[in-house]
């Protein structure tokens, strides 16, 4: 750790939770009484979502960064994007599939975004409204029976790479097609359990640790094997930075 409070050399990560059940009330202690008090305001998924994820979070963070959990400091700004601050900083991104969660943290930008299930029956309005020219030319030429498929990864990269901004579906919309050459991303694109997803990072992903986060010693239905798949060349031009 510098004197400036800055990690270095800690390892991306990204860690696969539950959402099968609520964590047992041992793991809420790690809570701040400000996540408890929000915790009480929700029902059902979103509060299995958010206790899950936050103890989840709170756990791989203390120990990404070395330190007690008590030092941690969750924030979220105007349009949900989390950070962690302790003895150091980590940047934060969340998604959730349908039984699974999904977080990425890392000491420079990352982006995640995850979904399970098939495509929404209005995907082909979807595709006309959120997506450019060239990932509509890309979706058009797949097999028609894969082209629903198709639209679930490509609008986990568009969310992904959104978060990865920290702007969020209502913010910045230029496609990522566009983005200079210079500013462009790592894009990693990758099946999980039942699911496909997308993760963004500032730089390069070497290193990167999944983990399985167990809540107690029942949560061997977390462990799901992760596969990094190649990415479809969709780009007008050279694209975007892969591994």
């Amino acid at each position: 750790m510098t004197a400036s409070g800055i990690a270095h050399e800690i390892a991306p990560r990204l860690v696969v939770f539950t959402l099968a059940r609520l964590a047992g009330a041992h793991g809420w202690a790690l809570l701040s009484e400000t996540e408890r008090n929000h915790s009480q305001t929700l029902e059902g998924r979103h509060k299995i979502r958010f206790i899950n994820a936050r103890i989840a979070l709170r756990v791989n963070a203390a120990d990404a960064l070395g330190c007690a959990n008590g030092q941690l400091s969750v924030e979220r700004d105007a349009l949900g994007q989390l950070a962690v601050t302790a003895p150091g900083r980590l940047f934060v991104s969340l998604s959730y599939g349908e039984h699974i969660g999904v977080l990425a943290l890392a000491t420079t930008r990352v982006g995640i975004d995850y979904e399970t299930g098939p495509a929404p029956v209005f995907w082909q309005s979807a595709m006309r409204r959120y997506l450019c020219d060239c990932e509509r030319r890309w979706l058009e030429g797949l097999p028609r029976h894969t082209q629903p498929h198709g639209f679930i990864w490509l609008w986990t990269r568009r969310e992904a790479f959104l978060k990865y901004l920290g702007t969020g579906i209502r913010g910045h919309r230029q496609c990522l097609c566009d983005w200079p050459a210079d500013r462009r991303p790592v894009q990693r694109r990758f099946s999980l359990a039942n699911g496909i997803g997308t993760l963004f990072s500032e730089h390069c992903l070497n290193g990167l640790q999944i983990h399985h986060h167990a809540f107690d010693a029942t949560d061997d239905n977390v462990d799901y094997p992760l596969t990094w798949l190649e990415i479809p060349a969709i780009e007008r031009r050279s694209g975007v930075r892969s591994e």
